[in-house]
């Protein structure tokens, strides 16, 4: 099998049409390339309509030429899952698939032949398409593209995997499981591991896929457990300047309970987190943020209205503004 990708289910019925749509459409390019598909279905405490649409699922994908795996399991974290599904998969090269994400093929048909050349993982750019309600009643919807992330030169959440990474059976092998006690970032804490940061790392060219914010994501909404485990990832690469003030007691408990792995924080950290500073860190990081937040609209404003009235090129031969960057 040339391509494993992974899909933890969690009460994904509403999710599951469009999802198999998706996945129908990949296979024929892979193909039409020479390239096999296993998708490894896991699903999370299923119930029995879940269980017959995941079938249905199952059939229809399997007649548009891809093999399926499926695994039903009691609840347990994307991780664990994730891990489950490609110790059952056979692909030299491995992903995953998010039942409410969509992937294109040319960036798949490119990770495999980056793969195949000699890379361990490769990144993708992607879209991320924001769906929201302005005023909580016009549904509006904003896309953003996003360059590829992975930077294993430096171990911060800004750095990390894109959603559409790729990586060889190898690499997992030789790197081991994701941590399944992570919630929300286990796929950041894979990638800041020694050993990943070491191995040959690829930036693809196609876009990867669409992730869609909509604000049920385990990631990118709010979710109390997304900056503790950033936090815990930090700590243990002893990156003591990008950590961010948390519920205390939720932190104390991680890093306490499984996150430290033997780690030693200095008093002042631990003060930091959850001890005597930590009310007095929270006030003036948020004063920090806005800061940073006012200067950067300060910033923004009259660069939007420039552009928006055509004005930069005649500014620009003045030499009073930058000229426009002719990539976008």
């Amino acid at each position: 099998m040339d391509l494993s990708l992974v899909t933890s289910l969690f009460r994904s019925e509403a999710h599951l049409p469009l999802y198999g749509q998706r996945v129908s459409a990949v296979i024929p390019a892979l193909r039409r390339a020479g390239l096999s598909l296993e998708l490894a279905l896991v699903a999370n405490g299923a119930s029995a309509q879940e269980r017959r649409a995941i079938e249905t699922l199952a059939a229809e994908v399997g007649q548009a030429g891809a093999h399926v795996i499926i695994q039903y399991v009691e609840r347990e974290t994307v991780y664990a899952s994730w891990n489950r599904g490609i110790r059952a998969s056979s692909g030299d090269c491995l992903g995953f698939w998010n039942v409410d994400d969509l992937r294109y093929a040319p960036a798949l048909i490119e990770g495999i032949g980056l793969l195949r050349d000699g890379c361990a993982l490769v990144d993708f750019p992607f879209e991320q398409i924001t769906q929201r309600k302005a005023l909580g009643l016009l549904p509006v919807t904003q896309t953003r593209i996003f360059p590829a992330l992975y930077d294993s030169s430096r171990v911060t959440p800004r750095a990390g995997v894109g959603p559409f990474f790729l990586f060889t059976r190898a690499l997992f092998e030789q790197v081991g499981p994701f941590d399944d006690h992570f919630r929300v970032t286990g796929d950041f804490e894979w990638a800041m591991r020694d050993a990943v940061r070491a191995a040959h790392t690829c930036a693809g060219t196609e876009l990867g896929g669409a992730f869609f914010l909509h604000g049920a994501n385990l990631s990118g909404s709010r979710n109390p457990y997304e900056w503790v485990e950033h936090n815990t990832v930090l700590l243990r690469h002893g990156e003591w300047d990008q950590i961010r003030p948390v519920d205390p007691d939720l932190m104390r408990a991680s890093w306490q309970g499984w996150g430290a792995q033997d780690a030693e924080l200095p008093p002042e950290v631990e003060a930091r987190l959850w001890g005597a500073d930590a009310d007095a860190f929270r006030r003036q990081w948020r004063r920090d943020r806005r800061r940073a937040n006012l200067s950067r609209l300060i910033r923004a404003v009259p660069r939007a209205i420039i552009d928006r009235t055509g004005l930069r090129p005649l500014l620009a031969r003045w030499g009073l503004v930058q000229p426009a960057d002719p990539k976008h």
